[in-house]
């Protein structure tokens, strides 16, 4: 059994039902089957997991449906569904007749062979988009499997043809048989709700705030849940680039593209897909409450070119959040964490310098090219100018008045400003000097009356 390598967090898919056969009360099951075990691959770096629900029935036929394919390496695309279940098909028949080695001559004796049914999820396509997704299809595929007449030795498996769908497609659309749900490891380790849908890659680059020459070049997956109430629209973060483009003359300038830390990036990275991804539509004053973000929960910088973050594995970890989305009326985006969920290891069981991003919060702070501070529709601070020399005003328009309080922290949680002021009026303009702290990114908050209002991020540099 393959499962205990990802810590038993694969989700079974039902068995497909076509009206005639019934799978109900039977516990899946698994089988791994290695590259090497199929025809034409010789790759040691991909194995597949196929999950699947068998019986024999009363004449002596198994009846077997294939509900998923859960694939882990680099070699692993590109291989034919088909090719999967012919090598499993061949290695089910070998362990069956094994564990059962009176099965040829209770059931098939003399025939020397039988036809065999096994049934597979199906599905309808109009070009390459799903066609009524909402209703379950089967295909039934029919292997001839061949005994040894002497021994009742199991020989060979041999696919003859398949049979059409059920139940049938609609006339406008295209049958696609052999369809079970094919995915990465990675991505069934989060158990998630409603965890049904394709995914589609997508990528976004945005510029990095502060620098104009720097950007975030991110990859990731996205989807609309179907089947299921409610429907979510999910993102999965799959790696993300940093770099620049300075022109030898400005290359000082972006000095600033290394003042975040792995967790600034991350959560600035979490945030661009809930701003920018492809499901929001959001109007200034609405709000969404079904945004999800499904991420590997270790990762690792990889320093050297290109300057890449990415999963520090795709498989011993997984997290998940669900996300209540607002634009303001100002076009500010504000979030609340709604949902979560985390399975598989510790970041401290990889062998590469790896960081956990569960605990992570998506920043919403900024639009492509500039920086916006998320607040209250009535609370908004500012820093002039940013990035500064550690001298600058900060101007906080708010409803509140009373006590503020302001602190200014470095990038270890250490604070390096600390002051407080009576505001009485809407509008406070504070000058406030730090150019005697060291060059970096530093987080600048503020409360009134003890309640925080807001926080900044800025950088300190030699301007």
């Amino acid at each position: 059994m393959f499962i205990p390598k990802y810590h038993g967090k694969i989700i079974p898919p039902p068995p497909c039902d076509d009206g005639y056969v019934d799978f109900s009360g039977l516990s899946p099951l698994e089988m791994e089957i290695c590259a090497n075990e199929i025809p034409g691959m010789y790759s040691t770096d991909c194995c597949f997991t196929v999950i699947y629900y068998y019986y024999i029935n009363d004449d002596g036929f198994v009846e077997m449906s294939i509900t998923g394919i859960f694939y882990d390496g680099d070699d692993c695309l590109g291989v034919d569904t088909e090719q999967i279940i012919d090598a499993f098909y061949k290695k089910f028949w070998q362990d069956l007749t094994t564990q059962y080695p009176n099965f040829y001559w209770d059931n098939i004796a003399p025939d020397y062979g039988s036809t065999q049914y096994t049934y597979i999820a199906g599905s309808c396509v109009n070009g390459d988009e799903p066609c009524d997704p909402e209703t379950s299809r089967c295909c039934r595929n029919n292997f001839y499997v061949l005994f040894d007449k002497d021994t009742g030795e199991f020989l060979s498996t041999n696919r003859l043809y398949n049979e059409p769908i059920q139940p049938p497609c609609p006339t406008t659309c295209t049958e696609k048989c052999n369809d079970p749900k094919y995915e990465p490891y990675y991505s069934v380790l989060c158990d998630l709700p409603c965890d049904f849908g394709e995914w589609t890659q997508s990528e976004i680059e945005v510029d990095l705030p502060y620098c104009p020459h720097c950007h975030i070049h991110v990859v990731y997956e996205y989807r609309e849940t179907i089947g299921c109430t409610p429907e979510y629209q999910d993102y999965r973060l799959l790696e993300y680039e940093l770099y620049d483009d300075c022109p030898y003359d400005m290359v000082d300038q972006c000095e600033n593209c290394n003042y975040y830390t792995n967790q600034q990036l991350h959560e600035m990275v979490m945030g661009i897909l809930l701003r920018y991804g492809e499901h929001n539509d959001l109007l200034p004053g609405q709000c969404k409450t079904n945004f999800r973000i499904v991420q590997a929960s270790c990762w690792m910088h990889d320093q050297s070119p290109p300057n890449n973050y990415l999963p520090c594995s795709y498989t011993e970890g997984c997290c998940w959040g669900q996300y209540k989305v607002c634009r303001t009326i100002y076009d500010t985006y504000t979030y609340t964490l709604l949902d979560a969920g985390y399975s598989g290891l510790d970041c401290d069981n990889e062998t590469q310098p790896c960081y956990y991003v569960c605990d992570f919060e998506p920043d919403l702070s900024f639009k492509k090219g500039g920086i916006l501070i998320e607040q209250d529709q009535a609370d908004k601070l500012e820093i002039i100018p940013n990035p500064n020399s550690g001298i600058f005003e900060l101007k906080i328009n708010s409803t509140q008045k009373g006590m503020v309080e302001i602190i200014i922290s470095n990038l270890i949680g250490n604070d390096v400003f600390h002051d407080e002021i009576n505001k009485t009026g809407s509008e406070l303009l504070i000058n406030i000097d730090i150019s005697d702290k060291p060059l970096g990114s530093y987080n600048l908050s503020v409360k009134i009356n003890g309640l925080k209002i807001g926080s900044s991020k800025f950088i300190l540099n030699s301007n």
